[in-house]
């Protein structure tokens, strides 16, 4: 009898730590790769909307386009460092400007597009004596020519003053999940120096239900994720790795990092900031590809750019914003696709945002605010044509 209670005994401590280290592992969090980032303080909201855009509005995309960062920024390379001809000697003097933003190196390979003549050799001038000039020019020369010499120097990256300044976005949530829901949702946009932070969120009634959190460095090839996170809800989060080489999805395995890879966070930011800066031209019929990385899989993505259509805001009025839809894809790792709607007029900021799970769970986003800190308009986006006042 003592043998039977013994052994029940320790059966039923053993059934006991079984059950214990289920729960510890169901509960066991890996350690977040993100890091902490100053909250930054927003002082002015983007105001008003834009007439429609005229109707030549895309002659410049029956233009060569630029297909990739690489190219665009080669080009500007090249038309900057062509010398410019004198007929008088000169000393040649090099500048060196050092950036104030760590980039990484990025390679060549990818750079498409026709070959460019240029035109480096002297032009004849149309003054009194030129003939005299043209005579001494074939004979020897005045001063001894000097070394051609190359330049060691990397090219100087251009400058990071493009993409927008601090900026959080608040939508009206609409959507089903077992029926109809609201709420309310954001995406924040977070810049210190050379890093950044995407992060979205979907609230109902107060509660977080989904987030997701991308972070890395901001270069002048585009965004570099290093790290992504994405949470449900009761469940634990769900993380991605990525480097210069490598993308480490959720599972632990590792597959090759494609050129350019964002997120299912950052690429709201990413695609917003090559239709402002022309990288990409959002023109209905036309489509744009990018590779994301999702916690399961790499895969590239192709969104059709479907029309330029008119939002209503219930707060900021009549919108124009170019729709963006992902086409499937042949082996979906995953069931989170997402529709986005871009508004020139907005600095090419997702002004509706249509987040599907699957036929029966969809949360669809409204803008309703957008908020800024303080400091220099974009350049080269459209950030002047939106109207700004204080922050309420």
């Amino acid at each position: 009898m003592a043998r039977r209670l013994t052994l029940g005994l320790g059966v039923a401590v053993i059934a006991l730590h079984l059950l214990v280290l289920q729960v510890l592992s169901a509960l066991w969090q890996e350690p977040t790769r993100l890091k902490a980032m100053a909250v930054p303080l927003f002082t002015r909201e983007l105001r008003g909307s834009l007439p429609p855009l005229p109707a030549n509005a895309h002659s410049e995309a029956k233009k060569p386009v630029v297909q990739s960062r690489s190219a665009h920024q080669a080009t500007n390379t090249i038309a900057k460092t062509t010398p410019i001809p004198s007929v008088a000697p000169s000393t040649s003097s090099t500048t060196h400007t050092t950036a104030n933003t760590q980039v990484l190196d990025q390679e060549d390979g990818d750079i498409v597009g026709g070959n460019v003549a240029i035109d480096t050799g002297p032009k004849p001038l149309d003054t009194p004596g030129s003939s005299t000039l043209s005579a001494l020019s074939t004979a020897t020369p005045l001063v001894p020519p000097v070394p051609a010499t190359t330049s060691t120097q990397p090219p100087v990256p251009p400058p990071l003053d493009d993409w927008p300044l601090d900026t959080r976005l608040s939508y009206a949530l609409s959507g089903n999940y077992r029926g109809p829901i609201s709420g309310d949702a954001r995406v924040q946009w977070t810049r210190d120096g050379s890093h950044y932070q995407v992060l979205v969120e979907l609230n109902l009634s107060g509660v977080t239900l989904f987030s997701m959190t991308s972070q890395g460095l901001v270069t002048p090839q585009g965004l570099e994720p290093s790290a992504y996170e994405e949470k449900r809800v009761g469940t634990k989060a769900l993380q991605v790795a990525m480097d210069a080489q490598q993308v480490r999805l959720y599972d632990g395995n590792r597959v090759t990092r494609q050129p350019e890879t964002q997120d299912t966070a950052s690429q709201f930011v990413e695609l917003g900031h090559r239709f402002s800066t022309g990288l990409a031209v959002p023109e209905p019929g036309k489509t744009v590809q990018i590779w994301l990385a999702r916690p399961s899989a790499l895969a590239e993505w192709t969104y059709d750019v479907v029309a330029l259509e008119t939002l209503h805001s219930p707060r900021l009025g009549t919108l124009e914003a170019y729709h963006l839809k992902p086409r499937p894809l042949a082996n979906p790792s995953g069931p989170i696709t997402a529709e986005m709607w871009f508004a020139p007029s907005l600095q090419y900021l997702p002004v509706r945002i249509k987040i599907t799970m699957n036929t029966e769970t969809w949360v669809d986003l409204l803008i309703e605010k957008i908020e800024q800190s303080q400091g220099t308009q974009s350049k080269t986006g459209t950030a002047t044509t939106a109207a700004t006042v204080p922050v309420r």
